[in-house]
């Protein structure tokens, strides 16, 4: 008996110092993923809790009220943004950690994220034995979650709600009129400009190749500058009040958009982030293609705007 107990003591000893020897007091949990996206999309989803319920609720996330989200096992809520990292807090297993995110570049088109937090563990060796599972389960729940966030910021049409495509200028030859407005331009006064062009063409033979085109930007003093063109097939000789202009036979970005005046705005917002996510820049200003006449069709939610946006 004495043997046997003396067994049971040595053999508890024994888990005892495998428990300290094996498992730190604290442990240093991290997780990298490489992401087929730049640095500057990273930090913009991870770094507002309005970017943050996108990616997070896409799939097996949840969100809450109070801007906390939870995924499997652990709670996640945005805390801090700083020049170098962000700051989550994370709730495992009854307990709240500090955790940061980096960001780092690989290459022009990609990034890393790196994912890190630290775990102490108890001096009972059961405790310690628990939490290093519970470690591990948290480890695991960051890799999927990241995993999510990979999924998601890879697929430009998620990050940008549009389909942007690439393609090469075509119709070169413009003919234009340029005005300025105390107030926002009524689609009947931007038909009467875009008219006089089409008379314009028409009295000097000239075909228009396609939909006429529209520019409205708002300067310092507040007014708006409102610029209409119309493509036509030859040059000739134009007025003072209606220069012609030719663009650049390069590549230039497109998408098509349905809707009034604020889906045109939020998509010239979205291709604005995706030049300065994918690092390209505007030679020209861009501009609206008015696929569908605003004048013959008054319900705006059926308007098609293709957005031209010269790049680099």
């Amino acid at each position: 008996m004495k043997f046997r107990a003396m067994l049971i003591v040595i053999c508890f000893l024994l888990l005892v110092f495998c428990t300290y020897f094996f498992i730190p007091s604290t442990l240093k949990i991290s997780k990298i993923i490489k992401i087929s996206s730049t640095s500057e999309v990273s930090l913009r989803f991870l770094s507002s809790d309005t970017f943050i319920q996108k990616w997070m609720t896409s799939t097996r996330g949840q969100h809450s009220t109070d801007g906390k989200y939870t995924f499997k096992n652990t709670g996640f809520k945005l805390e801090q943004v700083k020049l170098d990292y962000v700051l989550f807090k994370l709730t495992h297993a009854g307990f709240e950690l500090p955790s940061y995110i980096t960001i780092n570049d690989v290459g022009i088109d990609s990034a890393e994220i790196v994912w890190q937090t630290t775990y102490k563990t108890s001096l009972n060796p059961f405790k310690r034995v628990r939490e290093y599972i519970d470690a591990r389960s948290l480890h695991a729940d960051l890799g999927d979650v990241l995993q999510v966030f990979k999924t998601y910021v890879e697929d430009d049409f998620k990050v940008y709600n549009l389909k942007i495509r690439k393609e090469k200028v075509t119709d070169s030859i413009l003919i234009t009129t340029k005005f300025v407005s105390d107030n926002y331009p009524t689609m009947v006064t931007v038909y009467q400009k875009i008219n006089l062009l089409r008379i314009s063409a028409a009295k000097n033979a000239c075909l228009q190749t396609d939909s006429p085109m529209l520019n409205i930007v708002k300067n310092p003093a507040g007014k708006f500058e409102i610029q209409t063109a119309v493509p036509v097939d030859k040059t000739y000789l134009t007025t003072a009040d209606q220069p012609l202009k030719r663009m650049v036979l390069g590549n230039i970005l497109v998408t098509d958009v349905k809707g009034g005046r604020s889906k045109i705005e939020n998509a010239f917002k979205q291709i604005g982030y995706y030049l300065n996510d994918k690092h390209l820049v505007s030679p020209a200003i861009p501009y609206e293609s008015l696929i569908v006449n605003r004048l013959e069709e008054p319900d705006s939610s059926k308007w098609i705007t293709r957005i031209y946006y010269p790049i680099y």
